[in-house]
This record gives structure tokens, sequence and C-alpha cells, in this order.
């Protein structure tokens, strides 16, 4: 590329694509446009650099569903509020927006519609940095950092500015039943006649939301088609029919996924599907998700992601409490809201009040609950594009903030409109590490095999503490070895792990070993957990019991009855998980096998210390099959060690095939794959 005297980079976090996370990269901004994404090492000397430390630098955030921030809400109708509100977006790092106006009076509505239809320009610049101007902002306990510019003068930020497709109707056409935090007075019917007046606005409306099951819902479905806009299913007590007649008729799109949405019910004998089960036996629909942390737990958020894929989106749902303290009210139509425990509340409580959390700081929270990667969350498997309703244009003209209303094609996620289409997140705590994604697996690659321990770890607790709030007690897998004791080791030290509630399963032991053997498995459990934590019970495998076919079928029978909800393993040096050595099966119905072990493996365990000699290495053992080790909804591999460089890289590089067996691992989107940089080192470097 050309640079002149107007280009500038910024460097120092890592730099978020749509696959991967990029080290030692540089952004070179020229005017308000992004010109390049390239190595520092290739930046011409002349181009002066802006760093920027200690976070992540992403594509602008696109929110399709946001009431409000900072005590304002887009109900207002007013330019001053769409104004305040969008300083406020852009200074998180929100660069389009759908303002979402929640159920009303018909004139507040149209009011509010009207100030979103004027030609207004906001802008943003962050004084004296000099860095793109929605870069450095404050996200909770995520902290951005301040930019350091050692090398160039100081120089006025570009303006940033906000995008609006068009307006988000939340209502008000909602059942009753399933009204949440709406106002049960604004509520209506389609059939009423007031679609009209609000219709008359179609250019300045990109989604619209409403019951299925309400009178005259299908008609309205069919006039929104028509007009462009997305027809979108919320607050809703209808059945799995009501919501299939829509989808004929052309809706496409679910509001925030678990609230306001019926479940199955009795009629007489049978049971009839809600909205919420046609939700995630949807094939077609697009669906948001709310991942503040409070409106749904971990458990949920997963089932969503697992039922949905890349139809799941992240929306805010964020309100006028957003960025405001504990305790203060606001806001929305004729109703008044409270702040209460970092979420949006009614006033009595009972239900909550949109939240007040916005977007990009949400993203930390549905890393952790589903374990996606940072470029899966900003802008691969939940990104709003794929709804639609960011591609409306029609004649909004100045109504596209900062834009020239004139693409309706999704935007390319690294070149999107000027220095504004940067954001900070940070949930990196002083670590080091970085994540990937290999096809469906994420790969988290920590500096040292310490680090990488505590990482695991973490995730461990997370997973933990996700099933047990659903669960008086779970059962886990966990592997043993020379690689797993960071990993242990930093587990049982942690404080946030309630052990006395989780029965610990192994994966393997030597055939004809009694559990007192220096290498025996069982031993291995005893001493590096069961003697540190107080475990609820740990289920040894007997590899000494005869006739051995009886205690295969007793373990498959404990993997059955207790249903292992966490996996922790390891990845071979010949690439088996557990002893499931090359060629290994894929598909077999067994949960427990006895198998014969390759020389690799043997070698392994003599190299490991275990065994004196490959003459007094076991040849069989028994072992957990591969679909038993993937069994769980979560899979953790902690794969640490120079030693294992070969075939970590045939696992992420090479052909996914029984001759690597790890290699079914990129497959796994429930799983995840911790390294360190020596078990890391054979990789191919992101963006090389």
């Amino acid at each position: 590329m050309e640079f002149n005297r107007s280009a500038i980079a910024y460097a120092g976090p890592q730099i978020v694509t749509s696959t991967a996370l990029l080290d030692n990269h540089c952004l070179v901004v020229r005017g308000e446009r992004i010109a390049d994404v390239m190595p520092i090492s290739a930046l011409p000397a002349s181009t002066p650099i802006k760093h920027i430390a200690g976070a992540y630098l992403t594509p602008g955030f696109i929110d399709l569903h946001v009431h409000g921030a900072m005590g304002r809400a887009y109900n207002e109708g007013s330019v001053e509020a769409i104004e305040h509100i969008g300083n406020a977006l852009l200074s998180a790092g929100v660069t389009t927006a759908l303002p979402t106006l929640a159920s009303a009076s018909i004139d507040e509505l149209v009011q509010a519609l009207d100030a979103l239809s004027a030609s207004v320009d906001i802008s943003l610049s962050v004084e004296g940095t000099g860095a793109p101007t929605d870069a450095v902002s404050s996200a909770g306990d995520r902290d951005f950092a301040d930019t350091e510019n050692p090398t160039s003068s100081p120089r006025a930020s570009p303006p940033a500015t906000l995008r609006i497709p068009g307006a988000n109707l939340e209502g008000p056409y909602f059942s009753h039943v399933q009204a949440g935090a709406q106002d049960p007075h604004a509520l209506r019917t389609p059939s009423d006649g007031s679609v009209e007046d609000l219709l008359a606005y179609t250019d300045a409306i990109s989604m619209m939301s409403f019951a299925p099951e309400l009178d005259g819902a299908i008609p309205l479905t069919e006039r929104l088609v028509e007009a462009g806009i997305v027809a979108a299913a919320g607050h809703s007590d209808g059945t799995a029919e009501d919501l299939q007649a829509c989808q004929v008729a052309g809706l496409s799109h679910i509001i925030h996924v678990f609230s306001g949405q019926s479940t199955t019910r009795r009629v007489g004998p049978w049971r009839v599907p809600g909205v919420l089960e046609a939700t995630l036996a949807s094939e077609d629909l697009t669906v948001e998700m709310i991942s503040d942390g409070k409106h749904l737990p971990p458990l949920l958020m997963r089932l969503a992601h697992r039922s949905l894929g890349d139809r799941l989106c992240l929306v805010s749902d964020a309100t006028p409490g957003a960025g405001n303290p504990e305790g203060s009210s606001y806001r929305m139509g004729a109703v008044t809201y409270r702040v209460g425990d970092g979420v949006g509340l009614t006033e009595d409580g009972t239900a909550f009040g949109g939240s007040t959390t916005l977007l990009p700081q949400m993203v930390p929270i549905a890393v952790r609950a589903l374990g996606l990667s940072i470029p899966s969350c900003c802008d691969g498997d939940i990104h709003p594009c794929r709804s639609g309703a960011t591609e409306r244009r029609r004649s909004l003209g100045p109504r596209v903030l900062g834009g020239s209303g004139s693409s309706g094609s999704r935007p390319d996620p690294m070149r999107r409109s000027g220095a504004r289409a940067l954001a900070h997140i940070s949930d990196r705590k002083g670590t080091s590490m970085t994540t990937h994604m290999y096809e469906d697996l994420a790969v988290t690659i920590s500096s040292t095999a310490e680090e990488n321990g505590n990482v695991a770890a973490a995730a461990f607790a997370e997973a933990t503490k996700a099933a047990l709030a659903t669960r008086d007690e779970i059962s886990v897998i966990l592997a043993t070895g020379n690689s797993q004791l960071d990993f242990i080791d930093a587990a049982v030290a942690r404080e946030d792990i309630e052990w006395s509630r989780i029965t610990v399963l192994h994966m393997d032991e030597y055939y004809g070993m009694s559990a007192d053997h220096p290498a025996s498995f069982r031993r291995w459990m005893r001493e590096n957990i069961q003697a540190k934590v107080p475990l609820r019970r740990f289920e040894g495998m007997r590899g000494d019991h005869e006739p051995y076919a009886e205690e295969i079928a007793r373990y498959t029978q404990l993997l059955q009855d207790l249903d292992p909800v966490v996996c922790v393993m390891g990845i071979g040096e010949n690439g088996h998980l557990a002893f499931n050595d090359p060629p290994a099966d894929f598909d077999t119905a067994d949960l427990v096998r006895m198998v014969e072990m390759d020389e690799v493996s043997r070698r392994q365990q003599v190299n490991e210390g275990h065994f004196p000699s490959l003459a007094e290495a076991p040849t069989h053992a028994l072992s957990l099959t591969i679909p038993a080790l993937l069994r769980p909804e979560r899979v953790l591999v902690v794969t640490p060690e120079s030693r294992k460089a070969p075939i970590v890289q045939a696992t992420l590089e090479g052909p996914v095939t029984r001759d690597v067996p790890a290699s079914i691992l990129r497959k796994q989107s429930h799983a995840r794959l911790f390294l360190d940089a020596d078990s890391a080192a054979r990789l191919t470097p992101a963006g090389a």
C-alpha cells in the first residue's frame, strides 16, 4: 500500500480479525479509513505509531437491540437524547446500532420515530490521545488502557460517527402474559388499526418485534417483509404453530432468547411446544441473546449456542441504566426501573428491566460462558449482521449517521468506515495468552506451562460453577500424568471449586495393575487430588479386576449414571486421547474398552519415568473411548511441553484423521485446547 503524511499506525493490543488474534501487528489509518492491517516489522519507518497498551483492538460493535445509556432513552423522542446515547455507545466501541423503542403509547412512538428520522450527525473525540476515538474507554472491571505515543507528536482524532440503519420497534404488539418489563398499559393487537401510524415511518424502521399469536400478526408480518423491515417475534405466549405461521409469511428473527418466550404446555394429555422450543429447534431463524451474566446463566447460554450456532447474535438490550450507579432510577415509556445487582429491574424487583451492560462489556462474559474465542464473539460465531437488520439503507440518507447510505452488503469487518470502527475490550488480567480458532475448536496459547495450567483451571472452575448452579452435585472426568500437574495444582489451590459436590472419574488404567503400584493412575489421582481436596467421591477404574469385562461393564454403568459434565484430558505424543492410540475409533458405541497400547505410547510412559524399560511397560489398558471423552458438556484439553509440539501441529494443521486421534477435536465446538508456548511452537503464526 501507499503511505502518506496522513497515515498513522496503532499498535500494542492484539488485533481481532474474524478468525484470529494478531500479535505484533498494527492497524494503519489514513484519514477516516482503515487502510491496512500489517506486521509492525513491515511498517515504513516514516509512519508514526500510537502505542495502546493492555487490550484488544476489534472492529466496531453492532448492537441490534439497545434502548439507551447514561440516563437517556430513545423513547424520549429527542435529538438531544439520540446524541447523548450515541456518544455513550461510541465511547464503548459500538459503531452501529438499532435504536430500540420499548412499548409505549402510539403518540410517543411516533414522536420517537420522527426524531430518529431527522438528520443527525453524532461525533465524538477523545481529547489529547490521538487514538481512534472509540478505542479508549472503560468496561466495568475490564479496564481499557490509556494510549501512549512515544514516537510522534499529538494530533487531533478523527470524528467518530454512529451508523443507524433504522429503528427497532420492540412492541407494542405483545402478549400480556409474557410482557416482562414492558408497560402493560401500552400493549395492543396489530388488528386495532394503530399499525398504520407506525408504518408511516417504514423508511426509518429496520426491525419490529411482536407476538405471533395476536390477531393481525400474519398480515403485519407480510407488510413488514414487503417494506424491507425484519419481522421478529418476542414477548409471546403463543405456540410453535403460531410462530410457524408467521415464519411462512416471512418472520425471520427472534428477540432475546429465553426472555419473554412461552414454553411447552399441557393441553389434556398432549404437550404443545411453545415459542422457546420452536426457536431452539429452528433451522433458519436468527436469534438474539443477552450475555450480561444476569439475564441467562451460562448453562442456558450454552444451550442456545449449541442449538443455534452461528445464527445466534449477541445484543445488549441496554437501557438508560447502562453507566449509571447502583440504586439509580430510569424511565422507558411510562415505566420507571432501577439499577440493582448490575442489571435493570422493575421497581418491585420481580422482573428484569433490560440490561445495564453495553455490548463490548458482554464479550468477555460470552467468551467464558461459551468457551469461544474472542474472534468468534466479536465477528465470527455470534455476529448480528446475519439478522439482515443492519443491511437496510433505503432512503435513510443522513439518518445513516456518519455513513453514505449507499451500500447494502455486509461490511468487511476490517474495512469498516474509518478509525471509528475500532474498540478495545480487555479481560486479560495481566496474562499474555492468545486464543485462535481451528475450525470449531478454540485454542488458547499461554506463555508458560504454569500460566497454561492456571488458565485451564479457571475454565474448569467456571464450568463446574455453571453446572452446579442447576444441580446438587456433578461428576467430572480428569486426566492423569505429568502434563496435567500444573493444571491439577492450580485447580486444587482454587477456592471457587466446590469439590465436596463433585465426583471424579478418570479415563484409563493399566491392565493387571494394582491400585498401589507406583505407576497406577488410581494412585496418582489419590495422591494429587483426593488427598488435597474434599471430594464427594472418587471412582477409580480397577485395572486388576478379573474378569476385566466386569470392570468395563461397571465403569460403563458409572458413566451412564453419573453423566459427567466436564472432561479434562491431554494429548499423547502419538495423538492419543486417553489410550485411544492410532488408528482411533471415532464412532464406537462403547464407552469403555480394553485397548492395546502402541510402541510410541508405551515409550512415552517409560520416558516419563513410570517404568524402567519398554519391556516392563504394560501392553494393554482399560480406557474410555473417544465418544465417551467427548460426551460431557465441556471438554478441556491441557497439553503443554515441547515434546508435544509435533503432534499439536499435526492435530491442528493436518487432516482430521483416525491416524491422529486428537484431530477430531477440531470438530468439537464444546471443546477448548490449552497450549503453552513450547507445545505451540510449530504452529503457523496467525496472519502468516
